[in-house]
């Protein structure tokens, strides 16, 4: 896969406005290639030709991507990432381009892959596997954590009742993985020297705290019992737009230049309930989203709580959310 950058410019304020995404027919054999090695006794697949994967990824990129950046795009490599990943990125693409048959297929194949990972885990988890892989000490990264995301925001968007179901059936492994990989952080909030450690300190918690909110977003649109509470995050707020889409560390460290603290999930979302600490110093549209999402939460667990047949909430519980 290769990606060229290109750079548009607003007045004092670099951004990287355009990723194109170019799939060369060697890369499309490539990564249809690892996806068979991933999972030697799944059914053949013939991916699409390398100009749908084109289209596809870059509908990810200018449609998803908008609203759940959890991939670092200026240095992501489909070549180098896992292959369930890759197709899951196409199969979301695909639905943005309403190409279901193939975004089916995608679906399908990377779904096979992600479930064979959960499963082996498990096995090795309750002892009754003896044989050891590279996978065992993967599972639960960033790259499961979104694989898992993407499989269940595209199963939670149509209308097939046994996809419905297979998005409801990855909240117990993707909230196992989070919880596996850690909900804390060390206290410097990522504040690392080098711009190759910062992308895998961010891109990690980024890939954690969307986790938290699809997984909201499932429990509040299915009525589905809450899976990752609130309390149990301890993770920094993602950091600003502008300083995630830099194209090189020198651009990184100039966008750090001016950076204030990070501000903690825990910390932020106290100060919005009860009025407890500093407030907050600088917001950012995905901070603001995932602590939107702890509320409706809060608000969530509040109604729970209400005895039956009451069709507002307690007076007290309203004073405290209001």
């Amino acid at each position: 896969m290769y990606i060229k950058l290109t750079h548009l410019f607003e007045p004092e304020r670099p951004r990287a406005d355009v990723v194109v995404w170019r799939v060369s027919e060697e890369s499309r054999q490539s990564l249809e290639r690892r996806l068979s090695q991933a999972a030697p006794a799944a059914p053949a697949i013939q991916l699409p030709s390398r100009h749908a994967l084109t289209r596809y990824f870059q509908s990810y990129y200018d449609k998803f991507h908008k609203h759940f950046p959890m991939l670092h795009m200026p240095t992501h490599a489909i070549d180098e990432a896992p292959p369930e990943l890759s197709v899951a990125i196409a199969a979301i693409g695909a639905q943005y381009r309403f190409e279901l048959s193939n975004g089916l297929e995608l679906y399908r194949a990377a779904k096979y892959v992600v479930w064979e990972k959960i499963l082996h885990h498990q096995r090795q988890a309750s002892g009754l596997s003896a044989v050891h892989t590279s996978n065992d000490d993967a599972y639960g990264s960033p790259d499961d954590i979104c694989a898992m995301i993407l499989l269940m925001a595209f199963a939670s968007w149509t209308d097939k009742p046994d996809l419905l179901c297979d998005a409801l059936q990855l909240q117990m492994p993707l909230t196992h993985a989070l919880r596996l990989d850690g909900l804390h952080e060390a206290s410097n909030g990522g504040q690392e020297a080098h711009w190759a450690h910062w992308i895998q300190h961010e891109r990690r918690r980024r890939a954690k705290l969307i986790g938290f909110v699809y997984l909201n977003v499932v429990a509040v649109t299915y009525d589905t019992p809450i899976m990752l509470f609130a309390n149990e995050i301890h993770l920094s707020l993602p950091c600003c737009a502008a300083e995630w889409e830099v194209t090189s560390e020198a651009e990184w460290r100039q966008a750090i230049q001016q950076k204030t603290p990070a501000e903690s999930f825990e910390g932020s979302l106290q100060w919005l309930l009860y009025g407890v600490g500093h407030g907050l110093s600088t917001t950012t549209p995905l901070a603001l989203f995932v602590l939107l999402q702890a509320i409706l939460q809060k608000i969530m667990l509040a109604r729970q709580l209400q005895p039956r047949g009451e069709p507002a909430l307690r007076e007290a519980d309203l004073e405290f959310l209001e």
